[in-house]
């Protein structure tokens, strides 16, 4: 497991390992095992953090966008709404939404 770094949203990727993949995801999960298990070889990777599946769902409760996500799910899947529509309609459910408070102040 991986030291922890950061907060309930947040995981600085120096401290990520492939076994956080439940927490950051597989891509941020993969970038932080490479930083650091490549550090010795001067691989130079810039620093940052990932966001937490936590944050995710915060953000998710905090903007009322569940019912909306799966209405988009379940049309995709009756093949009322294109993979193009859904996508669509679900990246601007996110874009317009705001950060709660707890998550910005991790960010920043």
């Amino acid at each position: 497991m991986s030291t922890y770094t950061g907060t309930a949203f947040i995981r600085n990727f120096e401290a990520l390992t492939n076994h956080d993949k439940n927490i950051v995801g597989g891509k941020n999960a993969s970038l932080g095992e490479m930083i650091r298990t490549r550090k010795a070889e001067a691989v130079r990777v810039p620093g940052g953090f990932a966001t937490t599946s936590d944050a995710c769902w915060r953000f998710i409760d905090h903007n009322n966008i569940g019912e909306r996500l799966r209405d988009q799910l379940d049309r995709l899947a009756a093949n009322t709404l294109s993979p193009e529509g859904t996508g669509g309609n679900i990246r601007k459910l996110f874009k317009d939404g705001e950060f709660p408070e707890e998550i910005a102040t991790a960010i920043r």
